[in-house]
């Protein structure tokens, strides 16, 4: 004749035991908790300012397909000695102010270093995308005094 082996607290200890198992799975009604996020980010090596300006409008077509545009930007030396900027893609795209087509003028600004050309860039890029149209064209001249003028013309899409 077989016995029944009886083992004190064995059916509440395997009653505890699914209890816990499931209280792990979260149920499919709430959410995930986000721990961490990392913005996207692009990094060109450039020379010059003209580099530079293209490496700003690369940087925006690259974040445009996060519908961002890249906001925070830093210029540095790469292990390679050559000269590199990261674009954060961090801003909203501007709205659109007015679609009809642009008789904007030519935006100028004058600049002294990297940093305050790719603010120009940037603000050149934002006055055109907020009035319909995209920046088609820059150039850089000298001037006297050691600075240089960033010229930006805006051309329909």
């Amino acid at each position: 004749m077989a016995r029944k082996l009886h083992v004190p607290g064995f059916a509440s200890a395997a009653l505890a035991a699914s209890a816990l198992l499931g209280a792990c799975v979260a149920p499919p009604s709430q959410p995930p908790t986000q721990v961490s996020s990392d913005m996207p980010s692009v990094t060109y090596q450039y020379r010059g300012d003209q580099q530079l300006i293209a490496a700003n409008q690369r940087a925006a077509d690259y974040c445009a397909q996060f519908k961002s545009m890249p906001g925070n930007a830093v210029v540095s030396t790469g292990t390679d000695g050559r000269t590199e900027v990261r674009f954060e893609c961090d801003r909203p795209i501007p709205t659109t102010v007015t679609t009809s087509p642009p008789s904007a003028p030519a935006i100028a600004e004058r600049y002294r270093s990297d940093e305050e050309l790719l603010i120009a860039s940037r603000n050149a890029q934002r006055y055109c995308l907020e009035r319909g149209t995209n920046v088609a064209t820059s150039s850089v001249s000298p001037n006297t005094d050691g600075s240089h003028t960033a010229t930006f013309q805006c051309a329909p899409r």
